[in-house]
């Protein structure tokens, strides 16, 4: 038997698959570098990766191994969360909101747990560090209280 070049297309009925319509492609899993034939549909790949790496990604169920894995960014509860397994205050899934992210990058150091991060602008996703103000969490809880207590009373009387 021949070794396979990367790239090379065949259709099924030749490498003897029971797709024999249609076309595969001789790639390698962008993960583990494991070559195999892939189905193609149009000119792509049905699978960037093998069969083990897809596997342990569905287990995983977290990360770059992640099927649906969008380069690490998403949002929780209206926040931009950004993947993060390695700092120190991520969350079950490993994940870190953007804003602290911001904050600690722009003040040089690492925040404790307990501290809030509060968007002025009361926009969630506008993680500029001069929208950002570091709080204890009774602070916060505290401001918060404030503004809907406020809210709360204009809507009375109305």
């Amino acid at each position: 038997m021949r070794m396979m070049n990367l790239g090379e297309i065949r259709y099924g009925r030749d490498i003897g698959k029971t797709d024999s319509t249609h076309k595969f492609i001789w790639d390698a899993c962008e993960i583990c570098g494991c070559e195999r034939w892939v189905r193609l549909v149009g000119d792509k790949p049905t699978s960037r990766h093998c069969q083990l790496c897809e596997n342990e990604a569905l287990m995983n169920r977290c990360g770059v191994l992640h099927p649906n894995w969008n380069g690490g960014e998403t949002i929780q509860k209206g926040y931009v969360v950004v993947y993060k397994p390695e700092h120190p205050n991520h969350d079950i899934n490993g994940y870190v909101k953007r804003c602290r992210l911001a904050l600690e990058f722009n003040l040089g150091e690492i925040l404790p747990r307990d501290i809030d991060i509060h968007h002025i602008n009361g926009i969630k996703t506008d993680d500029r560090p001069e929208n950002l103000v570091a709080l204890t969490h009774a602070e916060h809880l505290k401001l918060h209280g404030i503004e809907r207590g406020g809210l709360q009373k204009e809507k009375c009387n109305a």
